[in-house]
């Protein structure tokens, strides 16, 4: 039995798919941004959180990953972890904070498959600028890992959320 060479497409196409899910982001704006921000030199970030699971080492690799690409982005001159210690005047300041997760681990991923669900992360993300205090904008990110068998867990729903949060400074604070 011959197929089609569309045939074929839209078989490799679902394939991928299905092994792949629907991994992403999502940025909600809750409170858009009211300032210009391009006379910022240095960029503060830093992680909390407001769930009652432990999630020390997700919001670490949170902050490293979002830390690591704003540096290669070349958008500031410093960033620093932590909140505004030296040189506020010309800062900013980015807060995100975990409000919900629901992890996947790569065991329940493996045993469980698509039964295991998708792992997700919603930060809320606020700018400050910290010289004045003003907050300057809020928004929600959710990062989600796929919804099928080898589509990742946990890490894959946090890299979702940094990069979201990466685009969302990199939107924001020209």
């Amino acid at each position: 039995m011959k197929t089609s060479r569309a045939g074929q497409s839209i078989l490799v196409m679902t394939t991928v798919l299905l092994v792949l899910g629907c991994a992403g982001s999502q940025i909600l704006v809750v409170r858009p941004m009211e300032k210009e921000t391009a006379r910022h030199s240095t960029l503060y970030f830093s992680t909390g959180s407001s769930v009652f699971d432990d999630v020390s080492r997700e919001m670490s690799d949170l902050e490293e990953e979002v830390a690591s690409k704003i540096k290669e982005s070349g958008m500031f001159r410093r960033v620093w972890l932590g909140e505004c210690a030296h040189d506020c005047d010309s800062a900013l300041y980015v807060r995100a904070d975990v409000t919900k997760i629901k992890k996947v681990s790569g065991t329940e991923r493996f045993f469980l498959g698509v039964f295991a669900g998708r792992a997700s992360m919603t930060v809320t993300v606020v700018v400050v600028e910290p010289s004045s205090l003003d907050t300057l904008g809020s928004f929600t990110v959710i990062g989600k890992s796929g919804g099928t068998g080898l589509s990742g867990g946990t890490k894959s729903a946090v890299h979702n959320a940094a990069e979201a949060i990466v685009d969302l400074i990199q939107m924001e604070c020209k």
